[in-house]
């Protein structure tokens, strides 16, 4: 077989087009040939006319029906260097050929000749004059693959794809790989999608933070010999961007890559609407099941239809917005079936997986988020008690630190472990406090919450409540008296100030079911 010619279109690149609507029955492993030119061909020995390169076309009518002849139409092709054959089919119930026979096929494959079957209505002048647009330099060329990214963004609006192969069918149209990233957290945008070299990390996060940044294209680089270009996406996420890894030598047209972030960019916000959409639903099934207008039969057949299943586990979660949104992407972009809810904290429902909590343990160290984790249970009817669980361990995390607390860890045996246990013991240490204040309107207990936290300092505790400090040593005074504790016995204040943690979680986990 003559030499693979190293200028031109490849067959593979012209079967993509799914407009022409080709598909390859033989030798597939000859798609990288390069294709000079594409000529239709109803004569005998085709071979002692053409050039190497070229790839053949002829209508069914010019494939002899005798297997022998088949055999030698793929051996002379590759004797003389041809890139392809292309035979026309027949409409339905009248084909246009007499059959491909099986020592073609197997010949074909042998020796590398892709052998490739056009519908009827393919034209040969379109696909002719795309090898010759596709061969041009400069501006046809570049013309030629901006056709192929919206070629590709056609085929995948009639036939969705998954993310990753989206990327790979548009990495084929600049001839290198496709990532996207979230430059921030150094995430993938898309679920199960690759990520890139980590090398690039430091470099894509030193032009995000500039503030020269370049709308159309952040930076360029090389590392081993190879060419890395990012390119902002077109989304709301400033930190979302298109990485393009291309060797040096075939680097690709900037107005190329900027069509394939645009085709990107509308695949992650396609994402990003199902996601919504299922967010939006999975609140309302974990919200319903906390506030108790669902049976727990029906939200488990909701949850295994999710891929959720017993043992579940609760994690709760305090941060800004933006903290709590990156674990649930997190999640999202590794498939990892959860429900999400929010309300004054953020509640997440698992299956309980101990790689799972060490996962999500990791990311809100890193992330600066506090988060606890209930005990695994087996029946949602013990969803409220783990809820509270979840966030009476999160205050095992102390509020200038992050990371994820279990709950019966971290030294928190002490707590109670359901809803009714928290009553009696706010009732029983705090329940005093509770009915002078309401009665006089105080601030008792706002004063022995500020006086604790201000490691029992008046002065601070008065500045904090913005009142005279003598009024501080008089409402200690009313405290003690009320709760028959002493505020300098360390026995009383340990008391006194878990007390205060549970009064703090239950009314947290009362206003996160609502």
């Amino acid at each position: 077989m003559a030499a693979v010619l190293h200028e031109g279109v490849t067959v593979a690149e012209i079967v993509e087009f799914a407009h022409l609507r080709l598909r390859v029955v033989a030798g597939a492993g000859g798609l990288d040939a390069r294709v000079t030119w594409a000529h239709v061909a109803d004569i005998d020995n085709p071979w002692d006319w053409l050039e190497p390169g070229v790839m053949v076309m002829m209508t069914g009518r010019a494939v002899p029906a005798d297997e022998a002849e088949q055999l030698e139409i793929v051996e002379r092709m590759a004797e003389a260097g041809l890139a392809g054959l292309v035979v026309s089919e027949g409409r339905a119930g009248r084909p246009a050929t007499p059959g491909l026979s099986p020592a073609m096929i197997a010949a074909a494959d042998r020796l590398d000749i892709p052998v490739i079957l056009a519908h009827y209505q393919t034209s040969w002048i379109e696909i002719s004059q795309l090898v010759a647009r596709m061969n041009q330099p400069g501006e046809a060329r570049t013309l030629s693959n901006i056709l192929r990214v919206h070629d590709k963004l056609r085929g995948w609006l009639a036939e969705p794809q998954t993310s990753d192969q989206l990327l790979e069918s548009l990495g084929r149209v600049v001839g290198g790989n496709l990532y996207l990233v979230d430059a921030r957290s150094w995430e993938p945008l898309l679920p199960d999608t690759a990520m890139p070299d980590e090398r690039w990390r430091e470099a894509l996060e030193v032009r995000t933070e500039s503030s020269s940044l370049i709308a159309r294209l952040a930076f360029e680089g090389e590392v081993d010999g190879r060419s890395v270009l990012a390119v902002p996406l077109p989304t709301d996420h400033r930190d979302s961007f298109l990485l393009v890894d291309v060797p040096r030598t075939s680097r690709p047209r900037l107005a190329v890559i900027q069509h394939v972030a645009a085709a990107c960019a509308l695949e992650v916000a396609r994402v990003e609407s199902l996601w919504r959409a299922d967010w939006w639903s999975g609140a309302a099934i974990l919200t319903e099941a906390l506030e108790g207008r669902a049976s727990s039969r029906s939200v488990e057949a909701s949850l295994s239809e999710r891929r959720i299943g017993p043992p579940y586990v609760c994690i709760a979660v305090d941060g800004a917005f933006d903290l709590v949104d990156r674990l649930h992407r997190y999640w999202l972009v590794r498939s990892v079936p959860h429900l999400f809810a929010r309300a004054s904290t953020a509640l997440f429902l698992h299956t309980a997986s101990e790689e799972r909590i060490a996962e999500a343990a990791r990311f809100c160290e890193r992330e600066g988020i506090r988060a606890g984790a209930s005990e695994a249970f087996l029946s949602l009817s013990a969803l409220s008690d783990a809820n509270q669980q979840a966030r009476w361990a999160r205050q095992a995390i102390r509020p200038d630190s992050s990371g994820l607390a279990r709950y019966g860890a971290n030294g928190q045996t002490f707590l109670p472990r359901t809803l009714l246990e928290s009553q009696h013991v706010i009732e029983r240490i705090l329940g005093p406090l509770l009915a002078y204040d309401e009665k006089h309107h105080v601030g008792l207990v706002s004063t022995l919450q500020a006086y604790l936290e201000c490691d029992r300092s008046p002065r601070q505790a008065a500045a904090r409540l913005h009142v005279h400090h003598q009024t501080i040593h008089y409402r200690v005074s009313r405290i003690e008296e009320l709760t028959g504790r002493s505020l300098r016995s360390t026995a009383d204040v340990t008391e006194l100030w878990f007390a205060l943690q549970v009064l703090a979680v239950s009314g947290d986990a009362a206003a996160g079911s609502r």
